[in-house]
C-alpha cells in the first residue's frame, strides 16, 4: 500500500496492491453487503483509523485518571501543557542534554 498527498478535494489516495486470493476475499464481503469493492475498501479503511483513534482516546484517557489519585487536576494539566509547548520547541544544546533536562522539569509542579 501506498499513500499520496491530498487530491484538490482534501481526499488522500491509497493504493493498493492485492494477491488474487486477497482480491477474491475483498470482492465476497463487498458483494455481501452489497457494495462496490472500492466502496467497501474504503469503508472499511475508514473505520479501521476511527477505531484506531477511539482506542488512543481510551488509553490516554485511563492513563489521565491513573495520574489523579496522586496529583491534582491542575497539576495534570500543567504538566500536559509543559510537555505538549516544549514537544513543539526545537531541540537545543549538545547531544540532548536540554532535552532530558526539559522532560524531567515538565514533570515537576511548580
Amino acid at each position: 500500500m501506498t499513500t499520496h498527498y491530498p487530491d484538490t478535494a482534501g481526499q488522500v489516495l491509497l493504493n493498493v496492491a492485492f494477491t488474487r486470493a486477497m482480491r477474491s476475499v475483498l470482492d465476497q464481503a463487498a458483494a455481501a453487503r452489497g457494495q462496490r469493492p472500492a466502496d467497501f475498501l474504503a469503508r472499511a479503511v475508514v473505520e479501521a483509523v476511527e477505531r484506531a483513534a477511539r482506542t488512543r482516546t481510551r488509553q490516554l484517557t485511563v492513563q489521565l485518571q491513573d495520574l489523579l489519585p496522586e496529583h491534582t487536576p491542575e497539576d495534570v494539566l500543567a504538566c500536559a501543557a509543559r510537555v505538549l509547548l516544549d514537544h513543539r520547541r526545537p531541540p537545543s544544546g549538545p547531544s540532548g542534554v536540554a532535552d532530558d533536562q526539559r522532560r524531567s522539569a515538565a514533570h515537576t509542579t511548580p
